[in-house]
């Protein structure tokens, strides 16, 4: 069923119909950036009216693309697609081509970032998305298959109903930024107490042959640094085995989408309280990297030195 005929007009009017390449990709309809916000004053459940279902944010991108055949055991070839405003690449992600149209949305979101989690970090070639949405203007998108490469503008307009500023839109994206400069900082610091986890847990796996006394020193030195760590995680992320309801503002993992939620909740203005929640949670961070700073400057190097005397480290560990 093909909802949207928009791949029909390109051919019909724009000549379109290069059916012979690898790859083919449709002229887009202009996009634009609705708002889907409830209207401000009184709101009662019995004013609603029957409408029909709207139509997807985003923009959707149409493209037919000759399927490369795969050998039995490995994996499907996907498409490699790209948003581009101006020079700069805002968007990275991959699709699996159909064997008809391939549909690409696109939901004016810029490339995002990895949150800090608490489960080993599986590597990812691309960054995620969830990055903060573009401004009106022309962009353009490239998909690559195979060796067949194509591209087609994306023009995206503001809502109608909701006049774009542009001031505003700077403001809110400055303090977006700000919250991301923050998160990621956050994650650097909780990556590296994963990985000073990870070494304790090799040594003491790596000293099982050596003399009691070796064993005894390393396991106090690394059951007290495990000990002092565990309490830093669990300053962010919840206790496992928790059951019930149970209050997530104790701990930074459910406090820290309080600026984005402030900045994403289309008003016209940022306000003070999205500028007071990225504070607080500046303050959060750096006193939590504090703590983990004095267990650095003592702990952890009183365990490295030990390490280092009766084991051999792996040579990809940096102290």
């Amino acid at each position: 069923i093909l909802d949207d005929i928009n791949p029909i007009r390109d051919v019909i009017f724009n000549r379109n119909n290069n059916v012979k390449s690898k790859l083919q990709v449709y002229r887009p309809q202009t996009a634009y950036l609705a708002s889907y916000r409830r209207h401000l004053g009184q709101r009662f459940p019995g004013d609603r009216y029957f409408s029909g279902e709207n139509r997807d944010y985003g923009v959707q991108v149409f493209c037919h693309a000759d399927l490369i055949p795969v050998a039995e055991g490995k994996e499907k070839e996907k498409m490699r697609i790209a948003i581009l405003s101006g020079n700069d690449t805002i968007r990275n992600f991959e699709q699996e081509p159909d064997s008809f149209l391939t549909v690409i949305h696109w939901h004016f979101d810029s490339n995002g970032f990895q949150f800090p989690t608490k489960s080993k970090r599986e590597p990812s070639k691309l960054p995620p998305g969830g990055g903060w949405k573009v401004a009106p203007g022309r962009y353009e998108m490239h998909i690559a298959y195979g060796d067949a490469k194509v591209h087609t503008d994306i023009w995206v307009e503001e809502d109608p109903r909701i006049p774009f500023e542009p001031v505003t839109y700077t403001m809110q994206q400055g303090m977006y930024l700000d919250w991301k400069k923050m998160m990621m900082d956050l994650d650097q610091e909780v990556e590296k107490v994963k990985d000073a986890q990870a070494l304790m847990q090799w040594v003491n796996e790596s000293c099982k042959y050596l003399p009691d006394s070796i064993q005894k020193s390393l396991k106090f030195s690394t059951d007290s640094l495990n000990k002092s760590f565990n309490v830093q995680m669990e300053e962010i992320f919840m206790k496992d085995g928790l059951s019930g309801i149970q209050d997530d503002s104790r701990v930074m993992s459910g406090r820290w989408w309080t600026p984005y939620s402030l900045l994403s909740t289309e008003s016209e203005r940022p306000g003070e309280n999205a500028q007071n929640a990225l504070h607080v949670l500046q303050r959060d961070i750096q006193t939590w990297k504090d703590a983990n700073a004095v267990i650095w400057d003592t702990n952890w190097k009183a365990f490295v030195q030990l390490a280092y005397t009766h084991v051999a480290l792996p040579k990809n560990w940096k102290p």
